[in-house]
C-alpha cells in the first residue's frame, strides 16, 4: 500500500495575551484596539510505502498464521516555503497466530503483532517525532456450539506502544513523547442468532493502562484511555407473514454503547476525571430483494446515534483545560447497493 499526506497550515500568536490589552469585566471597553499577530506558513509533506506477506494454512486440526510487513516513509516540514526538517526512515514489523479446534467447538489460541507508525506531529524545536512502535500478546477462547449459529471469544491481552505522542505542557501547539505504554486487557465478545428473527451482539472490555516509561508520570494511567467500555446490538428481522412477503426485507436494530471515566490529565487529578457515560442508537433498513429478486444488492438505511440527544463531555486534556462536547443525536439516511 501507498499513503501521502499533505498539511498546510498558518499559525501565530502567543498565550500570554500580549496581543490584546486588558479589560475591566466590571466596567468593559469593547472598543479598545487588538493587534493581530503575525502568522507564519507551515507546510508538512510525507509518504509511505509497505509491501506484506502472509500466509494462513490448516493442519489437521490446527490453523496457523505467519506475516512480515516492510515499511519505508519520508517527511519533510517547510516553513515560509523553507525546509526546515525531515526524517526518513524504514522498519520490518512481523505478526504470527495459532489455533487449535477441539471437537465440542473449543478453539484456544495465542497471537503475536508487531506495529510501526510514522508520525507528522513535531516538538517545540520543529524536528520530527520518531515513529510509534508496539507489540501486542494476546491468549485466548473461541466457542462455537454445535448447530448453533453463535460465537463467543475470550481474551487476554497486553499491548504496550513506545514513543507516545503528547501535547507539551510548555507549548499547546508542540508535541512531546510519553515515552511507553502499556495496557492489559480482558475482552468477551459474543454474536448469536437467536429464535424470532433476533440477532445479538455484545462486547465488553476492561484495560488496565499505566504510563510505564516517563519523566514525570510514571505509574500514572495515560489520558483519554477508558478502564471498562461495553456494546451490545439487538437486531430484528421480519419474517414473512401471510402475504406479506415484502415485510420480510425489514430490520430493525437498537443498541446501547458503555464508556468508563477517564483520566484527562497527566497527573491523574480526581476533578478533573471525565464522567463515564451511555449512549443509545438505532437502526433501519429494507432490502429490497424481498420486493423483487431483480432488486437483490438494493438497501436502504437509516442510522441514528445518540438517539436520546444526551449532552456529555466525550474527551479533553486537562493539562490546558481543553475538553471537548461528545457528538450529539446525528441520523444518515443512504441507499446503496453491492453486487
Amino acid at each position: 500500500d501507498y499513503a501521502v499526506q499533505n498539511n498546510d497550515r498558518s499559525t501565530g500568536g502567543v498565550f500570554d495575551g500580549t496581543g490584546a490589552p486588558t479589560i475591566d469585566i466590571y466596567n468593559p471597553d469593547s472598543s479598545q484596539t487588538i493587534t493581530p499577530p503575525p502568522l507564519t506558513d507551515f507546510e508538512d509533506r510525507a509518504w509511505q510505502i509497505g509491501g506484506y506477506l502472509q500466509e494462513q494454512a490448516r493442519i489437521g486440526s490446527w490453523i496457523f498464521l505467519a506475516g512480515g510487513r516492510f515499511d519505508a516513509y519520508s517527511q519533510e516540514q517547510l516553513t515560509a516555503g523553507t525546509k526546515t526538517t525531515d526524517l526518513d526512515g524504514a522498519a520490518l514489523t512481523g505478526r504470527g497466530g495459532l489455533l487449535y479446534e477441539l471437537d465440542f467447538g473449543l478453539s484456544p489460541y495465542a497471537s503475536y503483532t508487531q506495529s510501526f507508525d510514522p508520525q507528522t506531529n513535531t516538538d517545540i524545536n520543529g524536528d520530527f517525532l520518531d515513529p510509534t512502535r508496539g507489540e501486542q500478546f494476546e491468549v485466548g477462547l473461541k466457542y462455537e456450539p454445535a448447530r448453533q449459529n453463535a460465537l463467543v471469544t475470550l481474551s487476554a491481552f497486553q499491548l504496550t506502544q513506545s514513543n507516545v505522542a503528547t501535547s507539551d505542557p510548555n507549548d499547546p501547539n508542540s508535541f512531546v513523547q510519553t515515552g511507553e505504554i502499556r495496557i492489559r486487557g480482558l475482552e468477551l465478545e459474543s454474536k448469536a442468532s437467536l429464535r424470532f428473527g433476533l440477532d445479538l451482539s455484545a462486547v465488553a472490555t476492561l484495560l488496565d493502562p499505566e504510563i510505564t516509561e516517563d519523566n514525570t508520570n510514571q505509574g500514572k494511567s495515560p489520558i483519554q484511555t477508558p478502564r471498562v467500555t461495553g456494546a451490545a446490538w439487538l437486531n430484528y428481522t421480519f419474517p414473512v407473514l401471510g402475504n406479506l412477503v415484502a415485510l420480510s426485507g425489514l430490520e430493525i436494530g437498537t443498541g446501547v454503547r458503555y464508556v468508563g471515566e477517564q483520566y484527562s490529565d497527566s497527573a491523574n487529578t480526581d476533578d478533573l476525571t471525565i464522567p463515564d457515560y451511555t449512549l443509545f442508537d438505532a437502526a433501519l433498513r429494507y432490502h429490497f430483494e424481498a420486493v423483487s429478486p431483480a432488486l437483490t444488492g438494493l438497501q436502504a438505511s437509516l442510522n441514528v446515534t445518540n438517539l436520546t440527544d444526551k449532552k456529555y463531555v466525550s474527551s479533553g486534556f486537562g493539562d490546558f483545560g481543553w475538553f471537548w462536547w461528545g457528538e450529539g443525536r446525528e441520523i444518515v439516511a443512504s441507499l446503496s447497493y453491492s453486487w
